[in-house]
């Protein structure tokens, strides 16, 4: 699945200076703001150990293993390019140690040793085998790497949050580092509209692998996800926008005014397969698609929150739309949890895609729609829409 979280920042006048009277899209240089906590999800991969020993490392580094983290993804192979962190994970003197080629040249005599603090138990923690937790190691390490774009190289600065994760040992009750480093963004970009209204869009500082952007709109306090391209509105000024493109060599995000939101259209069988279902077939003030599969535990730990939902705004709709899993197991969480509303089944995320205009980029997603099916907003929480419709109904 791709599940993904990345954040931008800018700061703008006004609302009304964001386009011109002839609503052509502008360009505005993106804010750097750092970031207050991390979600580690770019891992390290391991490298061979003899190819790495040639590197400088020291013999007296015990129990070594080394991977690295490709910075730009997508390698141009006919051009050398200095675009890759190298990491090896050991101990010193019986001590956890982390590694780091932080200048990106491929040799570690003049790295530094990071020793690594060592892990104590949180006693409100159950511990499993299972799972990695994180630890108290976060290292800031600010890298120049060489992004390949027509033809020409670029030196673009990053600056990465680095950590080792923590594993549990039930044998010996004790928790032990584990052999990867993992990477996250060090900053977030900002673009902040005062005016008429008043919004905040974050999404993470990103590396140029990463294709799919998504946006969090922070406006009065509340938060809720847009993607690239995808209409918003802001409510206290009635405008709507969209975040055309992003510069990834200038930092600078591309936004235009838009005349109506976009339009949600899906349609497909009941996950019995016995009767067509289609947007137009509901007629509520609001409807909620609920995006979610058996396979995917905080969708399944949300069910018992939908009836609820239904139960306090009499005025909603709502479609659930199964991705994957088993169809016999879906269906008999569906009884379980008397989701008595249309259920919508498919086999994959490119058969869902092939039948509606828009993506679904993580599990579970609410996605809220007006009475002409106008896309309102795309959640993660039932809480969100809860507060969504709060000010909808007001």
């Amino acid at each position: 699945m791709i599940n993904h979280i990345f954040v931008f920042l800018i700061s703008i006048a006004s609302i009304n200076a964001v386009c011109s009277q002839d609503n052509f899209p502008t360009w505005y240089k993106l804010e750097i703001v750092p970031k207050t906590g991390y979600s580690f999800g770019i891992n390290s991969y391991n490298i061979s150990y003899e190819f790495m020993m040639e590197r400088g490392l020291s013999s007296e580094i015990e129990n070594l293993i080394c991977g690295r983290i490709t910075l730009t993804g997508k390698r141009e192979l006919t051009v050398n390019l200095r675009d890759e962190l190298y990491g090896c994970r050991g101990t010193l003197n019986e001590r956890e140690i982390l590694v780091l080629d932080s200048n990106l040249d491929g040799n570690f005599e003049d790295e530094e040793i990071i020793f690594l603090p060592e892990l104590v138990k949180d006693t409100s923690i159950i511990y499993s085998p299972k799972y990695r937790y994180p630890s108290n190691f976060v290292h800031r390490l600010d890298v120049e790497y060489d992004y390949f774009l027509n033809d020409q190289i670029y030196k673009l600065p990053h600056s990465l949050a680095l950590t080792v994760f923590a594993k549990y040992d039930s044998i010996n009750n004790a928790l032990y580092y584990h052999n990867k480093f993992y990477a996250d963004n060090f900053n977030n970009l900002r673009l902040q509209m005062n005016g008429s209204g008043s919004l905040i869009l974050y999404t993470n500082d990103y590396l140029p692998w990463q294709s799919i952007i998504t946006f969090n709109i922070i406006e009065d306090g509340k938060k809720r996800k847009i993607n690239l391209n995808e209409k918003f509105k802001i409510e206290s000024s009635e405008q709507i926008y969209s975040i055309d493109s992003l510069d990834k060599i200038n930092k600078r995000i591309l936004v235009s005014t838009v005349d109506q939101l976009s339009q949600a259209k899906i349609n497909g069988n009941s996950i019995a397969g016995d009767y067509p279902i289609g947007l137009e077939d509901f007629n509520q003030d609001f409807m909620l698609l609920h995006f979610w599969g058996t396979w995917c535990v905080p969708c399944v730990h949300n069910l018992p929150k939908l009836n609820p939902l239904k139960e306090r705004f009499p005025k909603l709709d709502i479609l659930s739309i199964a991705v994957g899993g088993n169809q016999s197991s879906t269906l008999k969480m569906i009884e379980k949890h008397s989701m008595i509303w249309p259920n919508m089944y498919f086999e994959s995320e490119e058969a869902m895609e092939e039948h509606s205009n828009f993506k679904v980029y993580s599990f579970p997603t609410y996605m809220l729609l007006d009475k002409e099916k106008n896309i309102l907003g795309r959640y993660n929480k039932i809480e969100d829409i809860e507060s969504k419709l709060n000010q909808l109904v007001e």
